[in-house]
């Protein structure tokens, strides 16, 4: 499926902010055409209402007008039938007849019309939430194309086969990472180490790391996870490694998600040695040794970390050394 919206690459998001939304043409046109059928329906609607309550009006006013004149011929034909000819009394009876159907007709047609008006109107709105059905569960399919934040966080935009980052357009096919949400409360730093030096680290191994990019900030951490098995470290790089995972002891201020730390782990500790940079050890025919206040001293190296060499032999507490 096609991405049709994805949220900024870094962007902070809260719960229910919209990180991505695929295309779904079909759910597209399906809740369009809904919407302009149900908007049809909802038109005739409030047209049949208006134009039955004119009709209802103008019923009301015929069968006020029929009643008005019932009762002018019921008052005609009251009078004595000794004072009127008999041929024009018996024309006020047959008027007096006359206007009596005339209102019970004017009153049955009122009822067969409010009946008919009621069915018209209950067939459009059945119409009517019948549409409104359909736009709902169409809506409810383009929703379900649409992820939104659970919670709050940072989001993180994943990438393709290809390793581009996905954007919109871009094609996304099953079990892929389209975004991540990252809570950046808690911070841990994620490494590699080559595979030859693996077999030295351990889970709970002191870490000191370095972040050049804050400013040379300086903190410290612990591993807490080490791949069972090693990769490549990258798709053009054949170089194998494992990876790794340091908790860190507590957050600096100033240390944000992305920030490249190098990381330096102990592996091992010797409490009281001697140690020497490397620019204070001077070769004499390939052997090591220290400039100090009686001259060259010729000394025995051990193990070698973070720009220093531990002296196993040659020099004692104390003694002074040129660098």
């Amino acid at each position: 499926m096609n991405i049709g919206a994805i949220v900024q690459e870094g962007k902070r998001v809260v719960p229910g902010e919209l990180l991505v939304r695929f295309e779904g043409t079909r759910e597209d046109q399906r809740i369009t055409q809904a919407k302009q059928q149900l908007q049809v329906r909802q038109g005739e609607l409030v047209s049949l209402i208006e134009r039955h309550t004119q009709q209802v009006e103008s019923e009301k006013l015929n069968l006020a007008e029929a009643k008005s004149e019932a009762e002018k011929a019921h008052r005609k034909a009251a009078q004595p039938a000794e004072l009127v000819p008999n041929v024009e009394y018996q024309k006020l009876v047959k008027q007096r007849e006359l206007a009596d159907k005339r209102v019970e007709q004017q009153t049955r047609r009122a009822e067969i019309s409010e009946l008919l008006r009621t069915s018209q109107k209950r067939r459009l709105e059945m119409a009517v939430q019948r549409l409104s059905r359909m736009v709902d569960s169409a809506q409810a399919d383009i929703d379900r194309l649409t992820i939104r934040a659970p919670s709050s966080g940072i989001a993180i935009i994943g990438t393709a086969f290809n390793g581009e980052k996905f954007d919109v357009g871009v094609s996304a096919q099953p079990n892929h990472v389209v975004v991540e949400l990252v809570d950046d409360t808690e911070l841990e730093v994620h490494g590699v180490v080559r595979e030859g030096q693996a077999a030295q680290i351990e889970v709970g191994q002191l870490v000191r790391m370095t972040a050049e990019a804050a400013g040379g900030l300086e903190f410290t951490g612990s591993i807490v996870f080490i791949a069972n098995s090693v990769r490549r470290k990258s798709r053009f790089v054949e170089e194998m490694v494992r990876d790794f995972r340091v908790a860190l002891d507590r957050r600096p201020e100033g240390l944000t998600l992305g920030v490249s730390v190098q990381a330096m782990i102990e592996i091992n500790r010797a409490e009281h040695s001697i140690a020497l940079p490397h620019d204070a050890i001077l070769y004499r025919n390939g052997v090591p040794g220290a400039i100090t206040r009686d001259g060259w001293q010729r000394i025995r190296l051990g193990s070698r970390s973070n720009g220093k060499v531990i002296v196993t032999n040659g020099l004692t507490e104390g003694d002074e050394v040129q660098i």
